[in-house]
């Protein structure tokens, strides 16, 4: 998205663009406002998103791969039991 090419939108259109991305103020700005405000806004919005990739990418998995180090493979940190209780195998006498 470009200044350029948000300048071919009307105000109507850039003011319902910038309530939606959750602009503050978008009611009161005038056009070349709500330009800078969606411009800011994109750009922001860009740089929490790579800043969550580098922090996901940069964590190191546990040796089991899984990335939670608890060891059982599944990443909610719950046990998982793969096979039932002995006490319900075994027929009661």
């Amino acid at each position: 998205m470009t200044a350029e090419m948000l300048n071919g939108y009307s105000t109507k259109v850039l003011a319902e663009m910038a309530k939606n991305r959750g602009v503050q103020g978008w009611h009161s700005m005038r056009k070349d406002q709500l330009v800078k405000s969606l411009l800011k806004a994109v750009r922001n919005k860009s740089n929490k998103s790579k800043a969550q990739a580098a922090r996901s990418s940069s964590a190191q998995p546990s040796r089991n791969g899984n990335g939670n180090g608890n060891g059982n493979g599944h990443g909610n940190g719950h046990v998982v039991r793969t096979t039932a209780p002995a006490a319900k195998l075994l027929p009661r006498s």
